[in-house]
Parts: C-alpha cells; structure tokens; sequence
C-alpha cells in the first residue's frame, strides 16, 4: 500500500507544471496586469523557467514533441540576464501607474464611443442621397432609350460625378 501511495506522490509530482515568472524589461512583472500591458507596448514577453535542476542543454526534439503549443520557441540565453526584484514601494506605484493607465483606456473608449453614437445619430437624422425617393425611381423613366448601353452610361457618368467615398471611417 506504502508502495502504491509512493507511486501516485511521484506521478502526480512529475505532472506538474514548472514554475514561471514574467520579465518586464529589466525587473519581474508584479502582477498578470503590468505583464499584459507590457506586452502591449513592446510586443515581448520573457518568460523565466525555475527550476530546480539547471539544464545545460535543451533537446529541441522533445521540445517540440512534448509541447502543447507548438508556436512557443525556447531561447537558450547563455549570457545570464540580471532580473531586479522590486521593493514595496516600487510595486505600489507600479499597480497606481496600471490603474491610472486603465481608467485614461476606458476614458478614451467611453469618448469614442460618444462619437460613434453621435455619428449615427446625424446619419440617422439626415436623409442621404442613395435613400431619397428621387433614385428609387425607374431609371428609364430618366432615359430616352432604356438598353443596357443607355443604361450602363447614365450610371457610369452619375458615378463620375460623385465624390469618392471615406473609407478611413468607421461605422
């Protein structure tokens, strides 16, 4: 029984996930916030592995076979990178930076948003020019001789007189 309970402590030990820590620059992230902020900003993340057992090398084959997600890519860096941990208070004003930067985010959302539904509003409000009821008529009714060459030239100039159209805004 002594034996089996042994067993199970040492499966359950080898299935587990090795310890992380999240690089930001030059110092450990101080919480999964500023990680994902970071990241925002520089498009990187360093990711320390610790463990007990300092390997030297890394087979690349079980890498590759034994990862769950094949897109992570494993950097041997042999010059050894100084990773600064932060005092209390350098912590604490780095979750206020986090926080003030998230209320000026949801700030500017809340503007924008602003601005959508007042530019739908004045859409909505004012009638444009392919909703009036002059251009739901017939087309031949405008036209001498209703064929498709006519037809195809009264629309081709129509256009021609037209603005082209802002599609650097959004909807």
């Amino acid at each position: 029984m002594k034996f089996l309970l042994i067993i199970f402590f040492l499966i359950l030990y080898s299935c587990s996930k090795p310890q992380t820590v999240l690089v930001c620059g030059d110092h450990k992230c101080v919480n999964k916030a500023e990680a994902k902020q970071y990241f925002e900003e520089n498009l990187t993340l360093e990711v320390q592995i610790i463990s007990k057992d300092n390997q030297t090398s890394y087979n690349l084959i079980d890498l590759n076979l034994k990862g769950d997600q094949p897109n992570i890519k494993v950097f041997k860096n042999n010059n050894k990178k100084v990773v600064k941990k932060l005092s209390k208070e350098e912590i604490k004003e780095k979750k206020r930076e986090i926080k003030k930067k998230k209320k000026t985010l949801a700030q500017k959302s809340k503007e924008t948003k602003k601005e959508v539904n007042l530019k739908k509003k004045i859409k909505i409000d004012t009638p444009s020019s392919h909703n009036s009821k002059n251009n739901s008529l017939d087309i031949c009714l405008k036209l001498e001789k209703c064929d498709i060459d006519s037809i195809a030239n009264y629309l081709i100039k129509t256009s021609n007189e037209k603005n082209y159209p802002n599609i650097s805004l959004r909807e």
